[in-house]
Formats: C-alpha cells, sequence, structure tokens
C-alpha cells in the first residue's frame, strides 16, 4: 500500500479549517488539479457521495467518493474509487494548536503489481505530497483573506 502523510498549520480555528476542508462543494477553489465536484448527495455525513474530476499527471481522472467518517471538527475520512484502480482512502484530523490548526492528511491506496505498482508508489505518492503542499497554502491564503489580512505562508 502506497501512503502519503502531511502535516500542515492554518492559522484559523479547528472548525473553520474543518468547515473549508470538508465541504466538497470548496475543493475546486483549494485541491490543486480539482476541475469540479458534482453530484453531491449526502456529503458531510457517512454514506453521503459525491463525483470529483480532477487533473493529475496530465490525465483527467473522475473520481466517485464515500464519506466513511465524518466527527465535526475533529476528523473526516473518505474513499474515492476510479474505474480500473485501485481505491485509495483519505483521512483529515484537526488539532487545535496555539495560533490556529494543524491538519493532518493520510491517502492511502492500494498498489498494483509490476510497473503499475512501481507508478502507485513512486509517481503517484509524489504527486499526492505535490498537490497536499499546494493546498495547505491556498486553504492557508483562503483563510487568512476571510479574517482580512495576509497569508502566514
Amino acid at each position: 500500500m502506497a501512503e502519503v502523510r502531511f502535516d500542515g498549520f492554518l492559522p484559523d480555528d479547528r472548525a473553520n479549517a474543518f468547515d473549508l476542508l470538508s465541504d466538497a462543494h470548496n475543493w475546486p477553489s483549494v485541491l490543486p488539479g480539482v476541475e469540479a465536484v458534482d453530484h453531491v448527495e449526502g456529503w458531510g455525513a457517512p454514506g453521503g457521495r459525491c463525483r470529483l474530476t480532477i487533473h493529475v499527471l496530465g490525465r483527467r481522472r473522475t473520481l466517485n467518493c464515500e464519506m466513511v467518517q465524518s466527527e465535526r471538527p475533529h476528523r473526516f475520512g473518505y474513499v474515492a474509487r476510479e474505474e480500473g484502480q485501485p481505491d485509495s482512502y483519505h483521512d483529515c484530523q484537526f488539532v487545535e494548536v496555539a495560533g490556529g490548526t494543524r491538519v493532518e492528511i493520510s491517502a492511502r491506496r492500494d498498489s498494483r503489481h509490476n510497473l503499475a505498482g512501481l507508478y502507485d508508489r513512486f509517481l503517484m505518492t509524489w504527486a499526492l505530497k505535490r498537490m497536499l503542499n499546494q493546498q495547505m497554502h491556498s486553504v492557508s491564503t483562503i483563510l487568512a483573506e476571510r479574517r482580512g489580512g495576509a497569508s502566514d505562508r
């Protein structure tokens, strides 16, 4: 299984950070490569679903996502499914710290065998890390703008 873990700091309270990141409607503005989120039904509670269209590594991908865990403002998790690919599991936790919120994100994906497995373990892992870094910068900027100040990052 290929896994990416990322910790980032957001200069806002935990509830605001949770609300921004957990709402699938916000993803096109905070997640790099996300082109669209549609067919949102019951998102925010376990069993909720949405369809995500994302551009990764030069390819447009359509993922069907299902919320599997949601405990506002502490954590949420979902599974993303793409036809012909292993499922990926995404978890996001929010921890109050001095001056804001530490966001702990993990993304796991079963690895395939042979050359496809190398792609899963290395190239997709690199792409996920890059996207998560960009995401934290985007979210930090959005939260700072909402407060009327400049981003800390």
